[in-house]
């Protein structure tokens, strides 16, 4: 994560982040790249560099890796969660989505409310094959991945419960984050006279 965490907001429309996009793509069409201009073209957005930015699952190959190193995209922390590949088959194969909420459960470790189980949905490829041949992509690219980032990296034990396992994930962020400053406070440093950088007196 860079700086905060969070969710990225819906991508930009048009703009210079847009015609940078173009210009990574004449170099090649290839997926990486594809993935890769519209990771940076994003970042470079000015909500994303004030807020901090947060990828999930990407890079997930060296190509990947060095395509946005190359454009200066560095995270401040590596998260990388270690779970024994049995049990992250069991946890696929036993999800499920409810499909007017979207909400996500587990069989098994977050189970739903049985008013809705009838309802439940599973994703095509949330099967035991189609897992297994994802895990085996994963741990032929994972360590070529971490290369890239040794000194930002922090492994955390994904082999507990889930509040514990996100106890562990914001423990290493907040870490992070304590080591390059608070971002809003930098912000107001050079904006003092934004909104959410104003101080009120009763």
């Amino acid at each position: 994560a860079k700086k905060g965490s969070g969710a990225l907001p819906p991508p930009a429309r048009a703009g210079p982040c847009a015609d940078r996009a173009k210009e990574l793509m004449l170099i090649s069409t290839s997926c990486c790249c594809c993935c890769c201009c519209t990771c940076c073209c994003r970042l470079a957005s000015p909500d994303v560099q004030e807020r901090g930015w947060l990828l999930d699952g990407y890079p997930r190959s060296a190509s990947q890796a060095e395509a946005i190193e190359k454009e200066g995209i560095r995270p401040d922390i590596f998260l990388l969660i270690d779970v024994p590949a049995e049990l992250l088959v069991e946890r696929v194969v036993g999800r499920r989505m409810d499909p007017k909420t979207g909400a996500i459960y587990h069989l098994k470790y977050k189970p739903p409310p049985p008013e809705i189980m009838d309802s439940l949905v599973q994703r095509s490829d949330d099967t035991e094959e189609k897992c297994k041949t994802r895990l085996e992509t994963h741990f032929k690219n994972v360590d070529s991945v971490i290369g890239y980032y040794t000194n930002c990296l922090c492994e955390i034990d994904g082999n507990h419960s889930i509040d514990a396992v996100f106890s562990a994930i914001c423990t290493a962020v907040d870490a992070a984050k304590a080591k390059i400053g608070d971002p809003l406070e930098e912000f107001c440093a050079s904006n003092p006279e934004q909104l959410e950088c104003l101080v009120y007196e009763d």
